[in-house]
């Protein structure tokens, strides 16, 4: 059998604690998800504790959308939406970056 690395297992312990926190003060919760970072630990977001919060997209990985193009940008966007999708089996409730957005709003904002 396989040895998973540390980082695994301190994700999935991590998780567990947050979603038992959760549960002992009776917390509803959102939770920012990673694109990236959901395809990666897919066991661990399928987890049925983890399917009681919100789920909020966070970016596909730790990038600055600021200065991107608008076609990578709606790219990163979909390849996110779709990851989390996936593993949870629900779409993002919402969406946020740490950075502002290249794409343009209607209203010119």
């Amino acid at each position: 059998m396989r040895r998973q690395p540390f980082r695994i297992w301190r994700t999935r312990w991590l998780v567990a604690g947050f979603m038992e926190l959760f549960d002992d003060h009776e917390a509803k919760a959102t939770v920012s998800a990673c694109g990236r970072a959901v395809e990666a630990y897919t066991r661990t977001a399928r987890r049925r504790d983890c399917s009681r919060p919100q789920v909020a997209a966070h970016v596909w990985r730790w990038e600055s959308h600021a200065g991107m193009s608008e076609d990578v940008e709606r790219d990163r966007i979909a390849a996110t939406v779709a990851a989390i999708a996936k593993a949870t089996g629900r779409s993002p409730v919402g969406w946020h970056t740490r950075s502002a957005s290249s794409l343009k709003h209607a209203g010119g904002c």
